[in-house]
């Protein structure tokens, strides 16, 4: 049996990666499948009989570099132990990569849970909002940043170099959706194996409901309270263009982060009504299950976990159309989801006392999107884990870098 390890060496489960790695590597070992998963902590939650868990702790205060060197040869060590034919990473942390694929001889799979290259956009956010902070960091922003991200483009050419030599160093790259699998084939044009290394490999939510309970007028925020990449910020803005045509619905936070506080204030500050800040829950379920939408104000969005998780419950998600993933879940428009031209708040706003006014259209379309998360659940996403599994293990002219 060909035995699959999946090497998260980052606090696990951590964020929306950590926790689709966790899913995937449960719903793989429940189908017969020999998996092991490798992480720098044991999961709190228990896992299933029989699932084997390797711990690969860290070493508070070293270097990521320095982290990394050490742990290789434990890394061989084991692989050779466990015989490991196949190494799924779902992220850029370890670098020696090349390094253990020649010592074990397993083949090396790099899946990518986000857009390409959205490294760039959450640095340049970053910094654009840290500018504001103090005059020092407005300085830096203006004859440091604005030169290095928008005129020599250096950080997006190191971002660029980063992706092809993890292309090159590895035997298969996944992405999340056939568009992203396009963006890269374009940017790497130039080297001859990227068509044969880069596979699609959607994300997965789990069925939790069999029965929905009926939906409140409520509009649910749910995610990482943080401003570069989430914004709530935004929805704050569009709350504030709107409650006063929907007076009977609120508007829940759901999550916790480093902006929670500022973001509450804000809220405070313009008198907002029948605003709520939940915190961080661990079950999600029950109130995205009441809710009858789901807002997204993001700046990068990937694949959104939570809009497969909301589409399951019946919960009708509002995004701005940020990347061919979010697009690939919510098209067509209207049917399975409402996208807003990025970064619209007047748009947005339309769009969303258009739904919350029409009973109707909100009804067809929790239908709809619970039939559009059923091509999009764990099984299905196993079933293209194991295929690309099958042609790894048995095709012999799988490139080779």
């Amino acid at each position: 049996m060909t035995t699959i390890a999946f090497l998260f060496l980052i606090e696990f489960p951590g964020g929306g990666t950590g926790r689709i790695c966790q899913d995937i590597v449960k719903t793989l070992h429940n189908r017969g499948n020999h998996v092991i998963l490798y992480c720098d902590n044991l999961p709190e939650h228990p896992l299933p009989e029989g699932l084997k868990c390797v711990q690969m702790p860290r070493i508070a205060g070293q270097k990521g570099r320095v982290r990394d060197k050490e742990m290789l040869p434990k890394l061989i060590a084991s692989f050779k132990e466990q015989q490991v034919d196949i190494c799924f990473m779902p992220h850029f942390y370890y670098r020696y990569t090349k390094e253990l694929r020649a010592a074990t001889g397993c083949k090396i799979v790099f899946s990518l849970h986000s857009q390409p290259f959205w490294e760039i956009v959450s640095k340049m956010s970053l910094q654009k909002a840290r500018a504001w902070e103090n005059p020092w960091r407005m300085m830096k922003w203006m004859f440091h940043d604005v030169w290095r991200f928008y005129i020599l483009k250096s950080y997006q050419k190191k971002q660029h170099r980063r992706y092809l030599q993890r292309l090159q160093e590895t035997d298969a790259f996944t992405v999340l959706c056939e568009g992203y699998r396009q963006e890269l084939l374009a940017y790497f044009a130039s080297y001859d194996e990227a068509e044969k290394k880069l596979y699609v490999l959607h994300n997965g939510s789990e069925p939790t409901l069999s029965t929905l309970p009926q939906k409140k007028k409520r509009i649910v925020f749910v995610g990482r309270l943080e401003y570069p990449d989430k914004r709530p910020d935004r929805m704050l803005k569009i709350w504030e263009k709107v409650h006063i045509q929907l007076p009977d619905w609120e508007l829940h936070f759901i999550g916790d982060g480093n902006y929670g506080h500022r973001l509450k204030a804000t809220a405070q500050a313009l008198q907002l009504p029948r605003v709520q800040f939940a915190g961080y829950q661990e079950d999600v379920v029950t109130p995205m299950s009441e809710a009858s939408m789901l807002c997204l104000t993001s700046s990068i969005e990937g694949w959104g976990l939570v809009i497969g998780e909301a589409q399951m419950l019946g919960t009708i998600p509002l995004a701005f159309d940020v990347s061919a993933g979010v697009r690939e879940q919510m098209l067509p428009q209207w049917e399975n989801g409402v996208l807003i031209p990025p970064f619209d708040l007047e748009a947005y706003a339309d769009a969303l006392v258009k739904l919350a006014q029409d009973e109707e259209l909100r009804q067809q379309m929790s239908l709809n999107v619970r039939q559009q998360a059923k091509r999009f659940s764990l099984e299905a996403a196993a079933e293209e884990y194991e295929v690309l599994i099958k042609q790894l293990v048995r095709d012999s002219s799988f490139p080779q870098s």
